[in-house]
């Protein structure tokens, strides 16, 4: 298959999701929710479209929602730090959120460098917010919840912002359900036989 579609999952906490991985190749994938990452180790290539971004040890990198974008390492692996924030977290607090998006490049190099007193602050909050994600307390979920807000504070000041329009923004979430819709129907039926005009159909 050419590209491949993401569905991301909140089991512990409603609307965000923390991991870290290792890898060495992430083939394209999409999903609605805005995802951050830092780059804990190696080197990785992003890319979106056409266009690719060569990502280094501690540089951080942003996808909006409904991007697709995939991930090759160069060299022997990368560890990356992902955070993926639904925008239904902020639906109380901002009018239509998930038609807003960052109007930057992935590699947020430039807004952020890691030697900058911003740059640092954004680091640390997405590993502090790792570190009570991973190892959840009583207090975790409420804390892990405080330390999103900073974390979308802080890029809304530093980062150029746009709101899609009504039209575009309902035109891009068909296209991401019917993607969704058709990796479903593989998920559902990947030990049978697919026919190219099943997929059609569906």
């Amino acid at each position: 298959m050419a590209h491949e579609y993401e569905r991301v999952s909140h089991d512990r906490f409603s609307g965000l999701k923390v991991f870290v991985v290792r890898l060495q190749s992430r083939r394209p994938h999409i999903h609605r929710e805005l995802e951050l990452g830092l780059l804990l180790d190696g080197r990785l290539s992003l890319r979106q479209g056409r266009r690719s971004w060569e990502l280094q040890k501690d540089d951080c990198y942003l996808v909006n929602s409904m991007e697709a974008h995939d991930f090759s390492a160069l060299g022997d692996g990368t560890l990356i730090l992902a955070v993926q924030i639904s925008p239904l977290i902020l639906e109380p607090f901002v009018k239509d959120a998930a038609q807003h998006r960052f109007c930057v490049e992935p590699s947020l190099s430039g807004f952020f460098p890691a030697e900058s007193e911003e740059g640092r602050e954004l680091r640390a909050i997405l590993v502090e917010l790792a570190e009570q994600y991973l190892q959840p307390s009583e207090e975790s979920a409420v804390f892990c919840y405080y330390l999103v807000a900073k974390l979308l504070l802080l890029l809304n000041r530093r980062l150029p912002t746009e709101a899609l329009s009504k039209r575009d923004f309902a035109s891009m979430r068909r296209q991401t359900d019917r993607i969704v819709a058709v990796t479903d129907y593989i998920d559902r039926h990947f030990r049978e036989k697919l026919l190219l005009e099943e997929l059609a159909e569906e």
